[in-house]
């Protein structure tokens, strides 16, 4: 909880260096110091595993949230996406 439990809940607080191993975790196919931490098969899929064009855009059914929770998303109900074009 990066600015505490009442000042936007959720988020994280997170150094340059700390971000820059993040990057060497997954150049290095997500294997640290000799011991593989995230398994190369889910690295491949974050990092090279983009969407079909196939995929369905969002519904137009309003989803669950949980009470309290902020979203990202805006305030218009629907709100269907455009096409991600495999992105």
């Amino acid at each position: 909880m990066a600015f505490g439990l009442k000042d936007r809940p959720g988020r994280l607080a997170i150094s340059v260096c700390d971000f820059a191993q993040f990057g060497l975790l997954y150049l290095r196919e997500g294997n640290w110091k000799g011991e593989q931490r995230i398994s190369q098969k889910h690295v491949e899929a974050a990092v090279k595993g983009a969407s079909p064009n196939s995929t369905s855009q969002a519904g137009f059914e309003v989803a669950e949230i949980i009470e309290g929770q902020r979203t990202v998303g805006s305030g218009l109900i629907p709100d269907n996406q455009t096409d991600h074009f495999g992105s």
